[in-house]
């Protein structure tokens, strides 16, 4: 059983909390790439926390290879979640019904009548 949480912070950047550990197998890399492209930011985006029983989701422990199916599936379901949460935020902001969107490079795009573009993260 694998557990994961995102936060979206105030720069646009996100914090993925997962209780896997890391064993050398690069799986907070690979995590924090599954993450990334569900929500369509950089990698550098994603600052990937593991093993921290203060703070990080309950997880079962390291199993091999397994890591990035089991915890990768409790990430990108996390991931779907903050995706879906900031579309419709952004189309509360900008009045619209929520219709068919993406996220292209840090922006959310809303198909409407006229495009509208909401940034999610700060231009460098």
């Amino acid at each position: 059983m694998g557990g994961a949480s995102i936060k979206m912070n105030e720069d646009g950047s996100f914090n993925l909390l997962v209780g896997a550990t890391d064993l050398g197998t690069g799986s907070d890399t690979v995590l924090a790439q599954m993450v990334a492209e569900v929500l369509g930011v950089p990698l550098d985006d994603i600052i990937a926390f593991s093993s921290d029983t203060d703070f990080t989701p309950f997880d079962k422990g390291a199993y091999a290879s397994s890591t990035t199916y089991i915890s990768g599936t409790a990430a990108v379901n996390a991931a779907q979640i903050v995706a879906e949460k900031i579309k419709q935020r952004a189309a509360d902001m900008l009045n619209q019904k929520l219709n068919v969107s993406t996220f292209v490079a840090s922006n959310v795009t809303l198909a409407t009548v006229a495009p509208y573009f909401l940034t999610v993260s700060p231009s460098p």
